[in-house]
């Protein structure tokens, strides 16, 4: 199982997960995400503090699920919208959208599904707040089916790449980059006078179509729109 895979189902689930290895052995692991984004297991009994797991003799990763709704997603999804673009300073006004969904109860985020809800919706929003950019009516769907997912350098490229985009950040150096990995992908990242903008797109191989999410972070990723 490539590191990418494992990363993205422990980023995008939480408790516990039963790992299988090549060995053969199958074990259940509490599995978190770092704040340095590493894969790693909690200490026997404690919720706080854990180690960085080795992967590469890792083959399956599948979360133990408890019953949850997709409401219950798109509030994670939402937390984690939240979580990100706090720390990263990208996209301020989709971060005032978040915290704003946030607010409203769970009848009102399902209430919301409806098109015209939503437009409604946004247009009262719009006469109170100026400082938002609301989800398009898609990436607001799909946060209650779809979740946040990492950008797919692949198992070798991935510190480099990861590198390139820190020192980026952290020097506010526009920058774009592309490359094959199963699909034809591309990152831009822009630094505005209000904030941070970032964009990442899986194109199928030789077409200009295909899967385009934004940027909450140097890694992270919420879809916005296939085409």
């Amino acid at each position: 199982m490539e590191y990418q895979e494992i990363y993205d189902v422990v980023n995008n689930n939480e408790g516990r997960f039963k790992v299988m290895f090549n060995t053969g052995a199958v074990y259940i692991k509490r599995l978190f995400i770092s704040e340095s984004n590493n894969i790693c297991e909690f200490y026997p009994r404690s919720r706080t503090r854990g180690r960085i797991i080795y992967t590469g003799d890792i083959i399956n990763v599948i979360p133990i699920k408890n019953k949850t709704t997709e409401v219950d997603k798109c509030r994670r999804n939402l937390r984690n919208v939240v979580k990100y673009l706090s720390a990263s300073g990208f996209w301020t006004p989709m971060l005032n959208c978040a915290k704003v969904f946030l607010t409203l109860s769970d009848e009102e985020l399902v209430d919301l599904c409806e098109w015209e809800q939503y437009n409604n919706f946004l247009k009262i929003q719009n006469e109170q707040n100026n400082n938002i950019s609301w989800f398009g009516y898609d990436c607001f769907i799909n946060l209650f089916s779809k979740s946040i997912k990492t950008m797919n350098f692949g198992k070798y490229d991935r510190s480099y790449q990861m590198s390139v985009i820190n020192s980026n950040i952290a020097n506010r150096v526009n920058c774009t980059h592309r490359w094959r990995n199963g699909y034809d992908n591309s990152y831009e990242i822009r630094f505005d006078e209000d904030c941070i903008r970032g964009w990442y797109s899986e194109e199928y191989r030789g077409c200009a179509n295909g899967h385009y999410y934004f940027l909450l972070d140097n890694c992270h990723a919420i879809f916005g729109e296939d085409d």
